[in-house]
């Protein structure tokens, strides 16, 4: 599965081909039940997020699914490099079908 980071994770392209491991841990609104699924998915850095999306990962709709209800649309997420240690950032994730393009 795939996945697009915001400028904080992209650091000019050093992320791009990496593995991060990615677990939901809660909904990014105050009232919305906890759409997350209990689950990690290991995702692969393939391009910068277009825009705006300061501290953000794009997952794949599917990449999203496994983690999240997709119903929830953002949640926040944990990025892990390997099972031992984690990323030094929680970030906010949506799911794009605009990740298709970059499947090969």
């Amino acid at each position: 599965m795939i996945a697009a980071v915001s400028d904080t994770f992209w650091a000019g392209g050093a992320t791009c081909g990496s593995t991060y491991r990615v677990t939901c841990i809660g909904a990014a609104y105050s009232g919305i039940q906890d759409p997350c699924t209990g689950r990690s998915v290991d995702v692969r850095i393939v391009d910068q997020c277009p825009g705006r999306c300061a501290d953000t990962i794009d997952l794949s709709k599917e990449a999203f699914e496994t983690v999240a209800d997709p119903v929830a649309g953002i949640a926040f997420m944990k990025l892990y490099e390997d099972d031992e240690h984690p990323a030094t950032k929680t970030c906010r994730s949506s799911y794009s079908n605009l990740a298709n393009q970059w499947r090969s």
